[in-house]
This record gives C-alpha cells, sequence and structure tokens, in this order.
C-alpha cells in the first residue's frame, strides 16, 4: 500500500494524538490490515446494515488503544458507502437523554442535506438533471423559469412525492408531517414563511419551540423522552427514501458519562444524568427489531464499562443487553463489545501487524527508527499507538 500524501492538517492531528481527516491515511494506519473496519464494511455496511438490518457496537479499550482512529475511519467508510453519517462527541456536548441524541444525530447529518436529496430525486424521476434546476429556491419556481415543464404537471408530480411521506407506514405521523412541510417548502408546492422555516427547523433538532410556533405547520408533538425513540428510527427510514443505504452514528469519548475528576473524584454526570444516557442505549438496543438500516457505534476508554459505581456495571439493564456470561479466548469481531485491549492480547492485533504498521508510519515519517522495540513496548503496554503515531507525527518528515 503507498503511503498517502500527508497534509499539514492530518499532521497537526497526529501530533495532538488525534485520528486525522482523510480516509485514506486513516486506512494506511490502521492496524492490522485489513484491519476491523473492513470486516465492518464488508459484514456490515455492505450486507446486514444495507439489508435492513440495526446494530449497535461499543468499541473498548484503554487510552491510545486507536478507538477514535477506528470510530472516524469506520464513519469514512459509512460514507464511502452510501450512509447518511453523523459524528458526534459525548465529551464537549450532551447527547443524552435521546431527545438530545436525536437533535444532534440530526444537526450532524444535515436537515437540508437530506431534504435536498429527496427532494432532487423527485426531479430525476421526472427525468429532470438537478444541475438543470440552477439556485437555492424552490424547485418549482426554479424549473418553470427554466421552462423545463408545465406547472400543472410539475405541481402535480411533486404534490405526489410531498404526500407519499405522510402515507408511508414506516415513518412516524408527527415526524412525516414535519418532514412534509420541509419537502413540500423545499420543492415549491407551497411557501413557508421565515418563522415558520425557523420554529420547523429548531423542532427536528429538539431545540426549544412553543406549541403555538408549530400551529400553522399542523404539528402538535415535540421531540422528547418518549417520542425521540420513533423520531430516530424514522430519521433511518427517510434516510434510505432520499436515496442513502441508511444511517450510521458514530459517538466518541462515551467514557465521559462516567467520568471522575482525578484531582477531586467528582463525576461530570449526576447518577441522575448517567441513568437517562444508560437508559438511552438500552432502548437504541431494544429498537433493534424495530429499526432498519442504522448502525451505532459507541467508543470509550474501560471505564465506560467496568467502573461498577458509575459504568454501565451499574445500571443493570443495559449490563445484561451488552455484558457476556461466557467469553471466548478468542478474539470476536461480532460481538456488540468490540474490546480492543483482548483484541491485542489474543493476537488479533498480532506483532507482526504492529511491526507492519511501524514501517508505514516511517514510510510517511522516515525520522522513525526501532520498529522492533517500539512493536515491543506496545505490545507491553508500555507505549500505546496513539503516543507513538504523536511521537512520530512532531518530528520532521524526512529527517
Amino acid at each position: 500500500m503507498t503511503a498517502p500524501l500527508l497534509t499539514e492538517a492530518d499532521l497537526t492531528a497526529l501530533g495532538e494524538g488525534r485520528p486525522p481527516e482523510a480516509v485514506s491515511l486513516l486506512r494506511f494506519l490502521e492496524v492490522p490490515s485489513p484491519g476491523w473496519s473492513e470486516f465492518l464494511r464488508r459484514e456490515y455496511l455492505a450486507d446486514f446494515i444495507a439489508q435492513g438490518g440495526t446494530k449497535v457496537k461499543l468499541l473498548i479499550g484503554t487510552t491510545g488503544t486507536g478507538k477514535s482512529h477506528l470510530l472516524r475511519l469506520a464513519a469514512g467508510l459509512a460514507r464511502e458507502e452510501g450512509y447518511l453519517v453523523a459524528e458526534l462527541d459525548a465529551f464537549g456536548t450532551r447527547l443524552f437523554p435521546i431527545d438530545r441524541l436525536y437533535g444532534a444525530v440530526l444537526r450532524s447529518v444535515g436537515l437540508e442535506t437530506l431534504v435536498d436529496a429527496y427532494a432532487t430525486l423527485a426531479l430525476k424521476e421526472l427525468g429532470l438533471e438537478p444541475d438543470a434546476v440552477p439556485g437555492r429556491g424552490p424547485y418549482l419556481d426554479q424549473a418553470l423559469r427554466a421552462g423545463l415543464g408545465q406547472e400543472m404537471t410539475l405541481r402535480r408530480s411533486f404534490s405526489e412525492r410531498v404526500d407519499a411521506l405522510l402515507r408511508d407506514p414506516e415513518l412516524d405521523a408527527t415526524f412525516a408531517g414535519a418532514l412534509a412541510q420541509a419537502v413540500g417548502h423545499r420543492l415549491g408546492v407551497f411557501h413557508l414563511s421565515e418563522q415558520e422555516q425557523d420554529a420547523l427547523r429548531r423542532w427536528f433538532f429538539a431545540e426549544k419551540v412553543k406549541q403555538s410556533e408549530l400551529k400553522s405547520l399542523q404539528i402538535y408533538e415535540r421531540p422528547d423522552r418518549y417520542t425521540a425513540r420513533d423520531y430516530l428510527r424514522s430519521l433511518a427510514v427517510f434516510g434510505r427514501l432520499a436515496g442513502f443505504r441508511g444511517l450510521t452514528v458514530c459517538i466518541d469519548n462515551m467514557e465521559t458519562v462516567a467520568h471522575r475528576s482525578p484531582a477531586t473524584g467528582r463525576q461530570r454526570y449526576t447518577r441522575a444524568q448517567r441513568d437517562e444516557a444508560f437508559e438511552a442505549l438500552r432502548q437504541l438496543i431494544d429498537d433493534v427489531d424495530h429499526s432498519a438500516g442504522t448502525l451505532y457505534l459507541l467508543a470509550g476508554r474501560r471505564e465506560l464499562l467496568e467502573d461498577e459505581k458509575a459504568g454501565i456495571s451499574s445500571y443493570e439493564a443495559l449490563r445484561l443487553r451488552l455484558l457476556q456470561e461466557v467469553r471466548s479466548d478468542r478474539f470476536n469481531p461480532y460481538a456488540d463489545i468490540v474490546d480492543l485491549d483482548f483484541a491485542r492480547q489474543t493476537g488479533y492485533l498480532s506483532a507482526a501487524a504492529l511491526t507492519e504498521w511501524l514501517e508505514r508510519v516511517r514510510e510517511l515519517h522516515p525520522s522513525a527508527k526501532g520498529s522492533e522495540a517500539a512493536a515491543s513496548a506496545v505490545r507491553a503496554g508500555r507505549l500505546s499507538l496513539r503516543d507513538l503515531v504523536r511521537s512520530v507525527a512532531v518530528a520532521e518528515p524526512g529527517s
């Protein structure tokens, strides 16, 4: 595999111990090669999820085992496979209870991107190319100005696309009604005022919106911890209707939920807030048989799993759904919990793979020396992969 070009942004990210943006570089540095991400692409993204399945997976490991790297790579592969992708960070933003998660997912994937994708399919069904309809205005107005058809024909066709959302049995009725408003406005079937557009946007993002602001939009429910589960399921359904293969949600730094300050021992989340977070995860797992085409990948340090007072082990309903009572002495890539430390211990991340990885790093930075010694340090736990990349990245290439 040829080393990809290393940009200044990638170099900065590696030097700070963060995964780079470029999927080609993430794949180039993955351990092993092809690694767990290619397994994820083959078994889940290209097969199980694409066929309508839903899965929740947890990436667990100590600091520097490559959790964030794998998560970023999985997100990039999902985009390559045609998925709608949300990338979230539990450290910077409170993502729970589940209505907060729903709003964060929709903000990440982009409401306009999703609505435009569905509207574009309406144009293509009429034999029109999106490039033939210039501008950001309503498609109907733009198409008429460009002389691409008669108003009656275009309006009827666009109205049928809006009505199809309202009739779709897999969409929550309230969510479908909100989508019909957004799509109808984009297509030009009707026009929403700026105030109505703002209220609708805040409704989709689970932000504060008064019921009086929603009256003209004929929306009578708001996202909360009871309705958000249905809205998340419906979001995945709509993504597929808009031409995506499904929805992939990647959440990093999940250990924030159980984090204790090293100095004070105090936790960032109260017990009630932690329970809300774990209950949201429990709901996502229980919904796998009712959801379609959705993959949740959550990454966090070991305390998320093992802290008996603040981690998943403290919430029995979630612990019973995730933790296996019987463990194999071999790494299982299909497991709900992907334990990266166990993968290294059992040889899934082999010494040969680590040496190969270090040779790849040296291709990027010829100043990196001592592959065998560094591999031994990583295997023994004296040096993390993250710290190794950081130490190499700060060196001048070619020195």
